[in-house]
């Protein structure tokens, strides 16, 4: 995970003491929340009272909003009436049927290391098990052709009508999700409020505008409970964009499940990877980030560079185990 840092120092102490907040004559607002099975901070300044107190409702309406869509944990939502509907047509959100595009589209230039079809895997671990299996057993494995991509589709997607497809299936969108709805929250004070400097972080993903100001960046730092050295516990310095993490350390299997060992699941090998303790992926798009890290998490350190060639817009970090 990565997180963003606390304290005044985010909002730009200038030289004579002052932060970019009273400087500009606009007021600091700053709520936390829990959404998606996590908490979130989310961070912005605007001109008035009235004006952040709405920004900050509408921005976490949106989210959860997401959440009602996307989630798997729910009978009621897209996630879960296709979970349940295998093999027929679910009409769904516009947004549902956007991030299930994106997801497929990011799984086939990814090689296939990121699916958003693992969720039967999850469940024999102790992870997750509160989610009836989709088709029974849930071990599905698919053939598996080229550079890793199966030859079973996991979607048929016709507007915004969606069918799961391939067989012995449960969609899961804890890779992508959390990304798309702090991408999509921050489109919304930039759109709607005309915010001009905000934060949001929720589970370690992790999206921005407008820097601390015009010159200064915010400031990231890696999640402390990540088993890594000290020495690779750098400051990551963004302005517009998105940071995301994908690491097996804080989710681990609650009982023997084999070679399931967390809740990242190799779409390949359908084993749970540590080939680092953590992957951290920065770029211009939050939800591309969120499922990148991902994808670079279970991808090998010799296979990683072809990830990062389809990908130049992105800046890949790994940092091993300590």
């Amino acid at each position: 995970m990565v997180l963003l840092l606390p304290g005044a120092a985010l909002w730009n102490t200038r030289d004579d003491g002052r932060t970019l907040a009273q400087e500009q004559e606009q007021l600091f607002f700053e709520r936390e929340f829990f959404a998606m099975g996590t908490r979130g901070t989310l961070r912005l300044v605007a001109g008035s009272r009235a004006v952040g107190a709405r920004a900050l409702d509408d921005a976490l309406a949106r989210i959860t909003y997401l959440e009602a869509k996307l989630t798997k944990f729910s009978p009621y939502s897209d996630i879960g009436r296709l979970n349940a509907a295998p093999g027929k047509d679910v009409y769904v959100s516009r947004d549902t049927a956007s991030v299930l595009r994106l997801a497929l589209d990011l799984g086939a230039e990814a090689s296939g290391r990121f699916d958003v079809g693992m969720g039967n895997f999850l469940s024999r671990p102790g992870l997750d098990t509160r989610v009836p299996l989709v088709g029974g057993a849930g071990d599905h494995r698919g053939r598996v052709t080229g550079e890793g991509l199966r030859s079973d589709p996991l979607l048929e997607i016709r507007g915004r009508h969606v069918r799961l497809a391939r067989p012995g299936t449960m969609l899961d969108l804890g890779g992508i999700g959390k990304g798309y709805a702090v991408r999509e929250a921050i489109r919304l004070l930039r759109q709607q409020h005309a915010i001009e400097h905000a934060a949001i972080e929720l589970g370690g993903d992790l999206a921005f505008h407008g820097g601390r100001s015009a010159a200064a960046p915010w400031r990231i730092g890696l999640d402390p409970q990540a088993p890594i050295a000290a020495s690779d516990r750098k400051i990551i310095r963004i302005s517009t964009g998105a940071v995301a993490s994908s690491g097996g350390y804080r989710k681990r299997a609650t009982r023997d499940a084999g070679a399931i060992k967390h809740h990242i699941v190799d779409p390949i090998t359908r084993t749970s990877q540590d080939h680092y303790a953590l992957a951290t992926v920065v770029g211009p798009d939050a939800a591309v980030a969120d499922a990148l890290a991902t994808a670079f998490f279970n991808t090998p350190a010799d296979a990683a560079e072809r990830l990062m060639r389809r990908f130049p817009a992105y800046q890949f970090h790994s940092f091993d185990k300590a």
